[in-house]
């Protein structure tokens, strides 16, 4: 070959077979381009549960609590009557600090909740992380499981009740966080601090879960 051409040969770069065709190591190309799901958090249907899809932005983003009930009330008049949603998503970064959420190594802010598992799919069942039970076992119908065990055991299960109250006789015996709200609207300014109990509980869950690490 001519000298030209030789020299063209020798100054070609070798091809690095751990890297991707822009020469960036493959692992970094796939986590910057590949984004993560977003968690799910389940929430009950029943009347009696202090938490449902109705206040779970309030309660969980703003840190305040409104009971389902006046919150029903609340969405109706703003909708016009308008079918309520089955799901909303939610964000620890208004009550946590980045310092906090660093001490966790957090890979996730934004969760979605929904109040109908059922309509869930097989690779969906994977991203639930968080369970709000009120404590009845027909809560559980159509799950993965019917069995508590072996649904707190995959994943992080709460229990909201009133301060005032006890806790439901089954949930007592599940592998659950019980969180505690007052009844008494003078004392609501004690609903910010729960919900951040919430966000610390879920995330110290998170820390040392597989699924959610990998």
């Amino acid at each position: 070959p001519a000298p030209s051409v030789q020299r063209r040969q020798l100054e070609r770069p070798r091809k690095d077979p751990k890297a991707t065709p822009m020469h960036v190591p493959l692992k970094r190309t796939l986590s910057a381009s590949v984004k993560r799901p977003t968690p799910i958090i389940i929430v009950p249907t029943g009347a009696s549960s202090l938490l449902t899809i109705v206040n779970a932005e309030d309660f969980l983003t703003h840190g305040r609590f409104v009971t389902p009930q006046q919150k029903r009330i609340e969405v109706r008049k703003e909708r016009g009557g308008c079918p309520l949603e089955h799901h909303v998503t939610v964000t620890s970064q208004n009550l946590l600090k980045a310092a906090e959420l660093e001490k966790y190594g957090v890979r996730h802010h934004s969760f979605r909740v929904t109040d109908t598992p059922e309509r869930l799919r097989p690779e969906e069942w994977d991203r639930v992380c968080c369970v709000f039970v009120a404590g009845a076992l027909w809560q559980f119908e159509g799950w993965f499981s019917k069995n508590p065990v072996e649904i707190f055991a995959k994943t992080c299960g709460v229990h909201l009740t009133y301060a005032e109250d006890r806790p439901h006789p089954l949930a007592s015996q599940w592998m659950v966080k019980r969180l505690q709200v007052a009844k008494s609207e003078t004392m609501r300014y004690k609903d910010l601090q729960v919900s951040k109990n919430f966000w610390h509980t879920l995330y110290q869950w998170l820390k040392f879960s597989p699924r959610f690490n990998s």
